[in-house]
């Protein structure tokens, strides 16, 4: 039994360095091909055609990696006002709502989310500057939501038993 939280913790360890290195190299990656793109249109009058598929990978990246690591540690936007009005019960079964709800919501939209990747994958749709598969630039969505749907679930735990409550 002692071997599974330490286990968790261990994967939540190494899940959170990755999601850090590709949130930092995709925002670097993002910025740098904007610049070039930007310079090259303004200085020699031509576009690089690639950038506006990869600038979409790496928003979406940088997006659906963020839901689960800002999640994990608890840096997501609150709607404190109320919550911190309540009396501490109160306060944890607000919490607790508002986290089971959301790990509904995002396990829900992982769902589909994997359902429209797959359709996706079946049609065999390329992108038309790289003619990548038009389902790896979809791919970091439900995974995204699924990881942040798990992040949520794993906060529900921990506030129902440990019972410290952050609103």
């Amino acid at each position: 039994m002692s071997q599974r939280p330490h286990a968790l913790h261990w994967l939540q360890q190494r899940l959170d360095r990755w999601q850090q290195q590709i949130l930092a190299v995709s925002v670097l990656l993002l910025a740098l091909l904007s610049i070039s793109n930007v310079i090259a249109r303004n200085l020699f009058g031509y576009t690089l055609l690639f950038s506006v598929e990869v600038n979409h990978f790496l928003l979406l990246l940088i997006t659906f990696t963020g839901i689960a690591y800002a999640a994990r540690r608890e840096r997501h936007i609150r709607m404190s006002a109320l919550c911190e009005q309540l009396p501490t019960t109160w306060r944890r079964a607000v919490v607790a709502l508002a986290q089971a709800l959301t790990a509904l919501l995002l396990l829900v939209l992982g769902g589909f989310a994997v359902s429209h990747v797959a359709s996706v994958a079946t049609l065999g749709s390329v992108t038309p500057a790289l003619r990548l598969p038009l389902w790896l630039l979809y791919l970091p969505v439900p995974i995204g939501l699924l990881l942040g749907g798990i992040e949520y679930l794993l906060a529900l735990r921990r506030t129902l038993r440990d019972g410290e409550v952050r609103c």
